[in-house]
């Protein structure tokens, strides 16, 4: 059995099948090729080795020899493993091993070192602290990561009494990746320039304690322990341990989070499993003791993978299994690879599980059929799987005299149908996937095509590719600071584009010269820099790069920080306040005993100084020696600023043609007056506006709307809007006012359906299915089947092929009735799949037209339906990921209105998703709650908060506050809590551990204390500038400061670098502004964080 860790660096053990021994061999030399004699090599094996590590010497002829099994293994394929060389006056060598070329060449450079010093929160230094080598990366290179194994103690240090270390004998000119531990403390990973140094900052961690007992119930030594966080802000983050002689094991330094305890055995076959321990929070303070673990027998299950045409076996295909042993919520999973007869195997516990095929070999098209099972304890599960055999394409590359040639040519047929033909010494290659057709050729690196980039491959005839030298260019860069001074260790982004318009990106480190070099461009290349990034600097405007010749050159200019603020702290009360933490320019400080605090290096010209305690928040752009804290309210609705706004910036974008069209009535004006103008002048994207503004107004009533639609100009604008209207859910009676709308849509229908036209055939079907919808609401069930067929008609002459998954989404217009539904499915290909897109979107419109009765068959058919088939290699939502959409909009759309069977439904989920979105169960919970009783809601949100994401779980807490006030501010703290103790050592760590969006817990928890929200939305802004080249979450950050201060998050959206600084961005951005400041504060209250409030 083998347990892959997708994200801890734990110990990777693989299930071996018997072959024969494979000899690898390694020469060690150094820069001049002298051979190096007693050099240590690891070899971390995917064979069958002891504990997955060798380590050899090398002899006096410089080389080493490693004889094991290889295993066939479809996620590894022809990877036999990574070496890694270490030898006392030299640098730090790696390299991989691949079992088709067996014999490796390492050459050692000369060395460097690097150097740090390790502290705690308050500046004091950190003794015993553990620095451990971990890779290197030089200019565009690649780097492996050396995680264990019998060389890590040789590259490892510790810290001083004083909290200083040092490594020698890292490469030159390369980014050194370190990882730094001390017991209770949060490991930190870190990258430092080869011949610098660096302060590292340890936060407190927390830690979780427990012991492992055997079949025998007696304490089982050997055991791994890891750690690994669920999906609330922290899945990277984890620990290892190995359990002790006493079976007892040690988690150490883990930030406050929930985490997934699992374990696992060295044994090859190990008799037992062990049930994880799943959400466990850990919080610093005193250890957490754990229950004590138990190995049980557990049960065996197993099956084959087989070809799905040939039923002949594939071996080397990895099934993934997720359950007891590793559940869902984290990243870890177990698995088993099958042997030459397609059979896998694997131990495992009884209950929910997930098993799936999580790697098979290239010929092989990808399965996305996940089995959701419930294992019996008496299970013997024989669980087989049947993959389609992609097709095949062979062929030569050769040069322009005919000649084999080995190289790699890319064979593309849009976005999403990408293959390569990769090449051997004689130029014979085979490449799996691509169809009879027509193709697109695409080259890298020193060959071109010297024959067409089109191409059409015929049935059973080999491709013959000509290729030719490529003119090679090189980019050579300066890096200097303002005062002409060469600037080492500066990281520079840089994107490599061709006339085809695709493009790769690489990272260039200047080296002491400030000189940063790039080799094998082609001169049908063009360089551009996106970003230059040196800690304590900022960057100025990014140049145009020169071209003359063969060259690509530049010089760029960073401005080193010298900015710095101090002051003093006032409270509330007037008096100076103690520990408040103070921000700015992206820089942390906290004051000392008295209020004072120092903040630097800030960039130049900062004008921005903030802090926040309790319910206390203070900007201050001038005098920044005294912050005042003063309470933040929620800035109120004014409609006379936001006229201001909107005159602004529509004058700005008159000459925009997206844009320019907007009027701003249609922005901040009342119903009355927006529905009068509508009618005299239509304008576009007015009647969407107008949905988005007031489509869930009751007060509005469906004549109006009827009426409206109606005083459209084109029959095809006015079928769009009806689609549009009905997508809205509105509840529509049988009437003579909604018989008459019909007879005019039937009219529009007739004159449409006849014209085939690319630019507007989506809005044609969909208006056409709003009619068949609307004949259905006025029980004309015999017109609404004739209009159905004319839109799939229509379909198959507009889409061809792909009519299916285009009435697919048409689930939402025509699921008025569950007849119509399932006419509309009945049109559908059910070979592909299709079927599933069509009630993944109608049975939400269903439960809110006609209750979650209506809706829960279609829920239940969605998951016995064949999963969704792209013609490529297209990535298509599984069929569990839609059938959790499907319950989610459901349980939401109409659970108020039966909340027993929305828990039903709810409780039915799995625990996760195989997609990574792991809280779709407990967010469906959490959602039926609302409907249950208090005792019953408060169960759930117990148990499903905690592993939410901060920002989605915020959304809940908002609405849980009009519920129950006093929990939701119970929870509200322990969320809030934890975002405060993010390092301030590592300001980044808010955007990229705290949440995946900032700017929306920000808002919710303005709900709760804006004080706080405001510092926090403040910090994320401040950090983004401090990036070279800002960020793109800037606009969003814009939109939430809008509740606080309009002015201010106006000032935003015109300095933000990068961003949205185009017109376009500008006017979204400013636009959502000013509708924020025309919504009611319940409006405000109620609305959801995205982009389209």
């Amino acid at each position: 059995m083998k347990i892959t860790r997708i994200v801890l660096p734990l110990l990777v053990l693989l299930s071996a099948v018997p072959t024969l021994a494979v000899p690898l061999s390694v020469s060690v030399v150094d820069d001049k090729g002298k051979p190096i004699a007693g050099a240590d090599v690891q070899l971390e094996s995917f064979g069958k080795t002891p504990r997955g590590f060798v380590l050899n010497q090398t002899g006096e002829q410089g080389t080493t020899s490693f004889d094991f099994e290889p295993i066939p293994n479809a996620i590894y394929g022809d990877f036999a493993g990574r070496i890694f060389v270490k030898k006392n006056g030299y640098a730090i060598g790696s390299g991989q091993l691949f079992f088709k070329k067996p014999n490796l060449r390492i050459e050692l450079g000369p060395p460097a070192k690097i150097s740090g010093k390790v502290l705690d929160p308050e500046g004091k230094p950190i003794q015993g602290a553990t620095i451990a080598y971990l890779a290197s990366q030089k200019a565009g290179g690649e780097s492996d990561m050396l995680y264990d194994g019998p060389l890590l103690p040789k590259v490892t240090t510790r810290s001083t009494a004083d909290g200083t270390w040092q490594l020698p004998d890292v490469p030159t000119d390369s980014q050194v990746y370190v990882s730094i531990k001390a017991p209770e403390r949060v490991s930190v990973r870190t990258q430092i320039l080869a011949g610098s140094s660096a302060d590292t900052i340890l936060q407190p961690g927390a830690q979780i304690k427990g012991r492992v007992l055997g079949l025998d119930g007696k304490p089982l030594a050997g055991i791994h322990v890891g750690a690994q966080g669920t999906t609330n802000g922290n899945s990277s983050s984890g620990s290892s341990a190995k359990t002790e002689a006493d079976g007892t094991f040690t988690l150490d330094g883990l930030a406050t989070g929930t985490y997934n305890i699992s374990f696992y055995s060295e044994e090859e076959e190990p008799p037992f499993v062990i049930a994880a321990s799943e959400a466990i929070s850990a919080t610093i303070g005193a250890p957490l003791q754990l229950p004590d673990a138990h190995a049980v027998a557990g049960i065996m299950i197993g099956g084959h993978v087989l070809d799905s045409v040939s039923k002949a076996p594939v071996p080397g295909a990895s099934v993934g299994v997720y359950g007891g042993v590793h559940p869902a919520s984290s990243a870890t999973v177990a698995s088993a690879s099958t042997d030459e007869k397609g059979f896998w195997k694997m131990r495992t516990l009884p209950g929910q599980s997930k098993i799936y095929l999580m790697g098979i070999p290239r010929e092989f098209k990808r399965d996305q059929n996940t089995r959701e099972l419930v294992l019996a304890p008496t299970d013997n599960l024989n669980l087989d799987f049947d993959i389609e055999r992609l097709p095949t394409l062979s062929g030569r590359l050769v040069d322009e005299n005919g000649k084999g040639i080995k190289a790699s040519v890319g064979i593309n047929q849009g976005y999403e149908r990408n293959y390569f033909a990769s090449s051997d010494e004689k130029g014979d290659f085979t490449a799996y996937g691509p169809t009879v057709g027509d193709w697109k050729l695409t080259t890298e690196g020193e060959w071109e095509l010297a024959g067409p980039a089109r191409i059409t491959i015929e049935p059973n005839k080999p491709l013959e590719i000509r290729l030719r030298h490529a003119q090679i260019s090189s980019l050579e860069l300066g890096i200097y600071d303002d005062y002409d001074a060469a600037v080492e260790g500066a990281k520079v982004l840089v994107n490599i584009t061709t006339d085809d318009g695709s493009m790769t990106q690489r990272e260039l480190i200047s080296d002491k010269m400030g000189r940063a070099h790039m080799e094998g461009l082609r001169a049908d290349q063009k360089v551009t820099v996106v970003s230059i990034k040196k800690p304590g600097y900022d960057t100025t405007p990014l140049p145009k790069l020169d071209h003359i010749g063969r060259l690509w050159s530049g010089n760029l200019t960073l401005l080193k920080r010298n900015g710095r603020a101090a002051g003093q702290v006032f409270g509330l009360n007037g008096e100076a306040a103690p520990n408040v933490l103070v921000s700015g320019g992206g820089v942390d400080a906290r004051a000392d005993d008295k209020g004072q605090f120092e903040l630097a290096p800030l960039p130049r010209g900062i004008n921005a100084v903030f802090a926040w305690q309790g319910t206390g928040f203070v900007l201050s752009q001038s005098d920044k020696t005294r912050l005042e804290l003063k309470p933040q309210s929620l800035e109120p609705t004014d409609p006379a600023k936001a006229k201001t706004i909107l005159e602004a910036i529509l004058e700005q974008t008159r000459d925009n043609k997206n844009y320019g069209s907007f009027s701003l009535e249609f922005e901040i004006g009342t119903p009355d007056q927006l529905f009068r103008i509508f009618k005299q002048r239509p304008e576009k994207y007015a009647f969407d506006t107008l949905l988005s503004r007031f489509g869930s107004d009751e007060s509005i009533s469906t004549g109006r709307w009827l009426e409206l639609i109606q005083s459209e100009k084109q029959p095809a604008d006015r079928l769009y809007d009806t689609s549009q209207w009905l997508l809205l859910g509105r509840p529509l009676e049988a009437n003579e006012e909604s018989r008459a709308f019909f007879k005019s849509l039937q009219s529009d229908v007739a004159q449409v359906e006849t014209k085939i036209k690319d630019d507007n055939n989506w809005q044609i079907v969909e208006g056409m299915a709003a009619a068949a919808a609307f004949s259905e609401i006025i029980d004309d069930s015999q017109a609404a089947d004739s209009l159905l067929e004319r839109v799939r008609l229509f379909a198959e002459k507009a889409y061809g092929r792909e009519s299916s998954r285009t009435l697919a989404n048409m689930g939402a217009i025509v699921a008025v009735t569950p007849r119509l539904l399932n006419n509309m499915a009945a049109f559908i290909d059910p070979a592909k799949g299709w079927q599933a897109y069509l009630l993944r979107s109608g049975a939400p419109k269903l439960a809110r037209l006609n209750g979650l009765d209506a809706a829960k068959p279609f829920i239940e058919r969605l998951k016995a339906t064949p999963q969704p088939k792209g013609d490529g290699d297209e990535d298509i939502p599984s069929i569990e990921w839609l059938f959790y959409e499907a319950t989610f909009e459901s349980i939401k759309a109409a659970g108020k209105t039966n909340p027993s069977l929305a828990l039903e439904l709810a409780k039915a989920l799995p625990v996760t998703t195989h997609y990574g979105n792991y809280d779709v169960r407990d967010r469906a919970l959490c959602e039926a709650a609302f409907s249950q009783l208090p005792e019953v809601a408060q169960t759930l949100w117990r148990d499903s908060l905690p592993r939410l994401q901060p920002d989605k779980a915020m959304s809940f807490l908002v609405r849980i506050m009009k519920i129950d006030e006093p929990f939701a501010r119970e929870f509200y703290e322990t969320f809030a809590r934890n975002m405060d103790a993010l390092p301030i050592s590592d300001p980044a760590s808010f955007m990229r551990g705290a949440t995946a969006n900032p700017a929306a817990f920000a808002f919710y928890e303005s709900r709760f204390n804006p004080a706080r929200a405001r510092f926090r939305l403040e910090r994320a802004f401040a950090i983004a500038q401090s990036q070279p080249t800002g960020n793109s979450d800037v606009a969003s950050y814009a939109r939430a400061m809008a509740i606080f201060d309009a002015n201010r998050a106006i000032g935003w959206t015109a300095n933000a670098k990068g961003a949205i600084g185009d017109s376009t961005g500008n006017f979204e951005t400013r636009r959502r502004i000013a509708q924020w400041l025309v919504l009611s504060e319940q409006a405000r209250q109620s609305a959801e964080f995205s982009s389209n409030y």
